[in-house]
């Protein structure tokens, strides 16, 4: 035999603990015995939720702005530090030329 669970015993009993079955309800129904104060901290909780959720929504937006802002300028930096570095490159390498050149002189009156 299947071993029986507490809730079907409960409802074989007639709801347990001597109290009668109830009758199931026909759908959902608000009571007159909610307090208003529950229904309105309710409201206002989801309200508040609605809120932060838009805040959020708010601050992601204006955190990929700038974000991709930031890509931009980095990229533009990017290429202008580039360009100064082959022009210091290129700097370095006649320098190193005129040194080679010097030197070339120097040892020929040598000989």
């Amino acid at each position: 035999m299947v071993a029986e669970s507490s809730i079907e015993r409960a409802a074989r009993l007639g709801g347990g603990a001597g109290i009668p079955a109830s009758p199931p309800t026909e759908g959902w129904h608000l009571d007159r015995r909610v307090p208003i104060a529950i229904i309105i901290t309710l409201a206002m909780q989801t309200a508040g939720a609605i809120w932060y959720a838009a805040e959020m929504s708010t601050q992601v937006r204006q955190h990929t702005i700038e974000l991709q802002r930031l890509e931009r300028d980095f990229v533009g930096r990017r290429s202008e530090d580039r360009a100064e570095v082959k022009e210091f490159i290129q700097e370095v390498r006649s320098s190193l030329r005129r040194i080679e050149d010097k030197l070339a002189d120097k040892m020929d009156r040598a000989r």
